[in-house]
């Protein structure tokens, strides 16, 4: 269920990544009802938390789009969360359902080209 992908941005701008109705293996929609679900990045997957440069949750940059039923979400990610990372770094999208299971719908690499207007 983990879509491997590349996300692209240029330092010091916005970015909205959303995700439309969000499938299980069965293909079924993932009631997000209770859900937790949280987007971070870091330099790569084996960094310690103090160096996840952005950290995301629901309610937190992280919004669900119409009723959790309909198993839609975007992140939200602002100017100042890249300031300062441009490079190649790791970033995973985890969701903790109310059932208690937890899936992965997203990891890949976020790729943050630098720019000379970079401003936080």
């Amino acid at each position: 269920m983990t879509a491997i992908s590349d996300i692209t941005i240029y330092e010091g701008n916005s970015l909205t990544l959303e995700t439309i109705g969000l499938k299980d293996s069965s293909g079924l929609l993932v009631d997000l009802t209770g859900a937790a679900i949280r987007f971070r990045a870091a330099p790569s997957v084996s960094s310690p938390a103090e160096d996840v440069f952005i950290d995301k949750l629901l309610g937190a940059g992280v919004r669900l789009l119409g009723d959790p039923e309909d198993a839609s979400y975007a992140i939200d990610i602002d100017p100042a969360d890249t300031v300062g990372h441009a490079g190649t770094s790791r970033f995973d999208v985890d969701l903790v359902l109310a059932s208690g299971k937890v899936l992965k719908p997203s990891a890949g690499r976020l790729i943050v080209r630098p720019s000379l207007l970079a401003s936080a």
